[in-house]
């Protein structure tokens, strides 16, 4: 993975529930609930619901009723509350925005929505190739916030890796300078206000206005090479018309929208100087729509055919030119409060006058949406009475379950819950800290800080969700995890075979030779040779039982500017743990690489298999996962990549760990 950005790889299960259809008259299945939590908004309830609550909670029950007892007309009694409390969350509702469009419905006052996009494509190759063989990834990290019912506000944060746009004529076009710097993870940010004028039952009309702004700095290469800068604001307008249909369950949107770039750029886009052309005035006309196909599951999608102006760059020719923008996909609900995207897409971005911008080619995206109630120290009430879970049979209250070693196996942290993990050995120290903002959905840190003068450090971010729980009477837990990590300097022995190459690599970044430190460099500073992104995607699955627990946790791993039989490295560890005591249980893993290799041995890079066995003590807190261990691994770390790298020379590492939760401020 080329990329100074963040890495979104979040795949999933999908699950497709149809709702079943009711045994009789005024009785409808929905999600239980033991209470309501905020009454029911009139105006969004159909014509019909009434009815039956009446009918159920008047004091002459119809004659079907009387024959239950007491318990079963409490559970039908229940069951129609539920329709009515809580409301649907707005990644529930099937009018909002799609993957690239805005509609014309606002959140409602209070509501606020978080999403992380990422999109990857590869590389454009003209007649000179490409700027890297490695994957193309531009990322997105978005607010949604209702102001009023009529008022929604909105910021897009926006960026793309150095390898892009790519190649255009005999021309390689990188957003960073000549000598390598420049580009942040975050290049561009748009900012919006929808204002809606028009809401009548189905039909909703606003209008939309943006600007998109940052600088820009490309570097061209081929006949000659030279670096432009563009810069200032971006506007852009819309007038979105979205219609609902099927009892709220389909939605269109038709949206006329205006960029007005500037003539030397369309915000990813330069002009290149050499060859000539411009930009300016752009007009699209935007289809989108979403179907709802179950509780959990939505088809989603948008189009936008240009009508005049330009929004790319032809790959042949180097000038502006023009490209349909597209973005459909699929969006799987984890529960009512969590939402992952995967969609096929040309677009580069979201928002604005970024989402005019298209590629030639058709990439794959992966997109994260949360309904947080706080981000603190701030709280959102108007999200507080969206339910955290489909199944509400369930205890709210989740127990977390250790597996491995590794930072990152075992389940989710509860909601509102932090846990620490600390190791420390002969090869050095490491941490992370995880917090639960749901029962399925935590966020975390972590650093493996290797003493080694041979092997690299790492630390890094990591988001994990929980697609499948036991407790909800699955044979199994899974769970799907990121992380997105940067490897000290000393990573550029493993990649360049050899444990003194730190000392005399060359260094394309300009910012010296030699070994940094064991610590990851700041995430603002110029990169040196062998401090690499890396990212992550793997899938504990476990199942615990009282006296023996399994578990396997596919994973694969892309190192930034990697050779291509390295990237991605795919490995699967397998493993279990038998309970000895009440207090006291033995694990051991193994971890076999299907692909690339993980341990320099000598001057060579090779294939070695990844074990680690130990003894974990677990005290009676029942509150808190709080345990010791003792372990001896060779892995270097425990990271999903480190827990699959192998110490220099195949090293043996002893330690011990300490884990223990406490709850976070509420």
């Amino acid at each position: 993975m080329n990329s100074r950005c963040a890495f979104w790889l979040l795949p999933c299960v999908l699950v497709v529930q149809w709702p079943a259809q009711a045994s009789e008259p005024g009785i409808v299945e929905s999600r239980l609930i033991e209470e309501p939590k905020i009454p029911a908004r009139k105006s969004d309830l159909p014509p019909n619901i009434l009815q039956p609550i009446t009918q159920l909670t008047s004091d002459r029950l119809s004659t079907p009723l009387l024959a239950l007892d007491e318990l079963e007309r409490q559970k039908l009694l229940k069951a129609n509350i539920a329709l009515l409390s809580p409301e649907l969350s707005p990644i529930q509702r099937v009018d909002g925005r799609t993957i690239g469009l805005l509609s014309a419905v606002p959140l409602k006052e209070g509501e606020l929505l978080t999403t992380g996009i990422a999109r990857f494509f590869s590389p454009i190759r003209s007649s000179r190739g490409s700027a890297n063989d490695d994957l193309n990834l531009n990322q997105s990290y978005s607010l949604a916030y209702g102001l009023k019912d009529t008022i929604e506000l909105g910021v897009d944060l926006q960026g793309q890796n150095t390898t892009t746009p790519g190649a255009q004529q005999n021309y390689i076009v990188q957003r960073v300078e000549s000598n390598g710097q420049g580009a942040n993870v975050i290049q561009e940010a748009t900012v919006y206000t929808k204002f809606r004028f028009f809401h009548q039952d189905t039909l909703q009309a606003s209008a939309i206005l943006s600007s998109t702004f940052g600088s820009r700095i490309f570097t061209f290469s081929g006949p000659s090479t030279f670096t432009t800068r563009t810069s200032g604001f971006t506007p852009a307008l819309e007038i979105p018309l979205t219609y609902t249909a099927w009892k709220g369950a389909l939605s269109f949107t038709i949206s006329p929208r205006l960029a007005f770039f500037s003539s030397d750029n369309a915000v990813f886009y330069p002009i290149n100087p050499q060859l000539g052309g411009n930009f300016g005035t752009t007009l699209g006309i935007a289809l989108g729509g979403t179907v709802q196909l179950g509780p959990r599951l939505q088809l989603r999608g948008d189009v936008m055919p240009i009508v005049f102006g330009n929004n790319t760059i032809e790959t042949n020719s180097g000038l502006p030119g023009r490209q349909i923008v597209f973005n459909a996909g699929m969006r799987y609900l984890v529960n009512p409060r969590l939402a992952i995207d995967l969609f096929a897409s040309n677009a580069i971005g979201n928002t604005g006058a970024a989402s005019f911008a298209a590629r030639p080619d058709i990439g794959f995206g992966v997109g994260l949406t949360y309904v947080p109630d706080r981000i603190w120290p701030l709280e959102f009430n108007a999200n507080k009475g969206f339910a955290k879970s489909f199944n509400t049979n369930v205890s709210e209250e989740s127990q977390f379950v250790r597996s491995g070693i590794g930072f990152l196996d075992g389940g989710t942290i509860p909601e509102g819950q932090f846990f620490t993990q600390f190791r420390i050995g002969n090869l050095g120290v490491a941490t992370s800290l995880r917090l639960g903002l749901l029962n399925d959905f935590e966020v975390g840190l972590f650093s493996n800080f290797t003493a080694s003068t041979v092997d690299e450090s790492e630390a890094g971010l990591s988001i994990k969700l929980r697609l499948l729980n036991q407790a909800d009477n699955n044979p199994f837990t899974l769970s799907s995890v990121l992380t997105l990590g940067r490897t000290s300097s000393r990573f550029t022995n493993f990649l360049n075979q050899d444990p003194n190459a730190i000392l005399s690599a060359q260094n394309q970044f300009g910012a010296g030779i030699g070994d940094r430190g064991p610590l990851p460099p700041n995430l603002f500073q110029t990169e040196r040779a062998g401090e690499a992104f890396i990212g992550t995607v793997s899938f504990p699955l476990q199942q615990t039982n009282p006296d023996v627990s399994w578990w396997i946790t596919p994973k694969a791993i892309f190192i930034q500017r990697a050779p291509d039989n390295l990237s991605p490295i795919v490995g699967l560890s397998v493993g279990s743990s038998v309970r000895l005591s009440s207090h006291l249980e033995a694990f051991a893993e193994l971890s076999p690489l299907l692909r690339g290799e993980n341990a320099l041995i000598g001057n060579r890079r090779e294939q070695v298999l990844p074990w680690s066995i130990g003894l974990r003590w677990i005290p009676n807190l029942e509150a808190l996962p709080t345990s010791l261990e003792l372990f001896v691994t060779n892995s270097l770390g425990f990271s999903p990549l480190q827990s699959l790298r192998i110490i220099n020379d195949n090293g043996i590492s002893v330690g011990l760990g300490l884990n223990f939760g406490f709850y976070a401020l509420r």
